[in-house]
């Protein structure tokens, strides 16, 4: 049966010039022989798939299978040959062996038009653009990869043209929500594309301007073009108040184009920034109809709390937070000092303070370290509540003795059989932190493979109780999500049972009665698992809205009760990979629906949210992708809840 691979959004008029994909009209599953309009795919059996759920683009995306030498082949019917080709790959291993080229058919033999075995690369949302102009031109293509079993390489948005004079293929414009961020020198309000295709000549970028809308001058230190297909590796261009200076020759692909502000000191967190593009002028030719589609988009201002480099450490990732009774809010996090990856590993838990509501934070200083060897002494993944009887904050996290994290802990109590769940505490605003004790021995059972705390935010209860949420193993290696409380201000703990199985990362909340509501990252995916129990954790039942009313892409998210009485809901507003359109939400009953929404931050991110409640505000602290590892935003109650 032939399964069209290929689909295609643009055929220039006369003959064919340039076929171009992202892979959306085609059943999802295995890849053997397709046919479209003005071409033909071809792999052997298991070498290739249309996967469903992964893409740059749309839903799904081409995917060569782990093994050796797996291999497609495409035929193109384009006026003169295949003179170019262009796609986003993401290479799905860091593991050897790997090798990644494309091949020509040509006098009778196939021969190797290029290596990509070092450009495409590891990593979410396809991070490598790879272009590669074919001379001579070629009548037949294939990509072939060799890598471990179960990987693979996954290519979108592919785009193969036919020899011929540069041309313009297309134009647009486009504000992705994300914030203007305190701590960084520039953050981008939009962007505009530019397409060219043709393999000879160039086309001339004449004008091009952009303006802030809005804006008092005040809030605005400069404004800057920068070019590159990523804000965080784009290069700055010679540009004055946001007007090109000099012309510019466009090669055949891409051209992105940002404008970017860099805010001044009197910048607040309740203030916001617009932008629009003014003129663009190509080869001599205006564009025209060039503003973003839909609304208007103001972007908000946020504080990036930690990013890549800072402190010479690699990676910051998975963010807790609480306020104090005295008004100071609290951050800890993993400081992964070597490498992006989980437990195990050199990672410590760090801290950081704000007493102006977010504005500005202390210095980072370590919360939880195990010591050396530090390699194998990692501790990570914090959760953090407050008990405002006595105004202590706890930090819970994982210690790895060596590999005893996820998948390396096993049954057993000692820190060499098992992953230890540890605790620290500060009397002082977090100023200073006792030492860790080790809740494992107390609460796990010894057949399970592992007891750790969910990493996020606890509560204190109407009745004084503190309750934080934990995930375990189960002797099967079986995750489940559950729930340990304190009825002593933290002295002892007792540990729940599991609530819904397959389940892992949680936040919880009170309902009234005391009832306890268990919001849970699934395995199975597509959406949250709700649970609730009226016995602090000894039971549970089904909550309404469990499986239904939540999107997700199985993540962590953030889960909190607001000042205003209201349950907030934060996390990647998609029902699959990759995480983007992180966007907060607000129930009016309880959990059951949630009409409030705003959109924060768009593009791909890791997600992880965390919240707290502020006066006529929540307080929200994320993963934000290559904006920031981690951001902090103030959102005020009626940016959400609109009369």
């Amino acid at each position: 049966m032939l399964r069209s691979l290929l689909a295609v959004v643009l055929v220039l008029p006369a003959s064919a010039q340039s076929l171009l994909t992202s892979f959306e009209v085609f059943a999802a599953g295995p890849l053997t022989r397709a046919a479209g309009e003005g071409f033909q795919l071809m792999a052997d059996k298991g070498h290739a798939e249309i996967d469903a759920d992964h893409a740059r683009t749309g839903g799904q995306c081409l995917h060569l299978l782990g093994g050796e030498e797996r291999s497609v082949e495409l035929r193109a019917d384009l006026d003169g040959g295949i003179g170019s080709v262009r796609f986003a790959g993401e290479r799905w291993t860091s593991r050897a062996p790997f090798a990644l080229r494309m091949e020509g058919y040509r006098d009778g033999q196939w021969v190797e038009v290029w290596d990509g075995t070092r450009e495409v690369v590891v990593g979410r949302s396809f991070k490598s653009d790879v272009a590669v102009r074919i001379d001579p031109p070629v009548d037949r293509l294939r990509f072939v990869a060799t890598s471990p079993q179960g990987s693979g390489v996954l290519i979108d948005d592919l785009c193969v043209s036919a020899p011929g004079p540069a041309r313009l293929m297309g134009v647009s414009a486009d504000q992705i929500v994300r914030p203007v961020l305190l701590g960084k020198p520039w953050s981008p309000l939009m962007h505009v594309d530019v397409r060219v295709e043709g393999t000879h000549g160039v086309l001339s970028l004449d004008q091009l301007s952009f303006s802030l809308v809005g804006v008092d001058p005040e809030l605005v230190s400069a404004v800057a073009l920068f070019t590159g297909d990523r804000f965080r590796d784009a290069q700055r261009m010679n540009a004055r108040a946001g007007v090109l200076q000099d012309g510019l020759n466009l090669e055949e692909g891409t051209h992105r184009f940002w404008f970017a502000v860099q805010p001044s000191e009197q910048v607040g967190l309740d203030d916001s920034f617009d932008a629009r593009l003014d003129s663009l002028v190509i080869d001599g030719e205006p564009a025209r109809d060039l503003a973003p589609p839909g609304p208007p988009r103001r972007q908000r201002v946020g504080v990036a709390l930690r990013d890549a480099g800072d402190s010479s450490v690699h990676t910051y990732r998975i963010p807790a937070m609480v306020i104090t009774p005295k008004g100071t809010l609290i951050a800890t996090y993993d400081i992964r000092y070597e490498s992006g990856s989980d437990l195990p590993g050199h990672i410590d838990v760090g801290v950081q303070r704000s007493s102006d509501g977010g504005r500005t934070w202390s210095p980072m200083a370590v919360c939880m370290d195990m010591g050396e060897p530090h390699g194998q002494n990692g501790i990570g993944d914090p959760a953090s509540l407050v008990d405002p009887a006595t105004g202590r904050v706890f930090v819970f996290a994982l210690w790895s003795k060596g590999n005893r994290a996820w998948n390396g802990s096993g049954p057993g109590l000692t820190p060499e059989e098992t992953g230890q769940l540890m605790v620290v505490h500060s009397d002082d605003e977090g100023v200073t932190w006792s030492q860790p004790r080790n809740l494992t021995p107390a609460l796990k059972d010894p057949e399970w493979r592992l007891l750790l705390q969910s990493p996020g935010n606890g509560i204190a209860m109407a009745d004084g109780s503190l309750v934080c949420p934990a995930q375990y193993r189960d002797a099967e290696g079986v995750p489940w999500s559950t729930v340990i409380f304190s009825k002593d201000h933290g002295e002892t703990w007792t540990i729940g049972t599991g609530a819904r199985a397959d389940t892992t990362e949680s936040r919880v909340v009170e309902l009234p009665g005391g009832v306890l509501m268990l919001n849970m990252r699934d395995n199975r995916g597509g959406s949250r698992a709700v649970m609730v129990s009226e016995d602090l954790g000894q039971t549970w039942k089904d909550h309404a809205s469990t499986r239904s009313a939540l999107i997700e892409p199985v993540c962590n998210a953030g889960l909190e009760r607001g000042r205003d009485g209201r349950l907030w809901f934060m996390n990647p507003a998609v029902n699959r990979a990759p995480r983007c359109r992180m966007t907060l939400k607000a129930s009016d009953d309880q959990g059951l629906t949630w009409p409030h929404a705003l959109l924060l931050f768009e593009p791909t991110c890791a997600g992880y949210p965390t919240l707290v409640p502020l006066d006529g505000a929540i307080g929200a602290l994320y993963e934000g992708g290559a904006a920031a590892h981690l951001i902090y935003e103030r959102v005020r109650i009626e940016e959400v809840v609109r009369k």
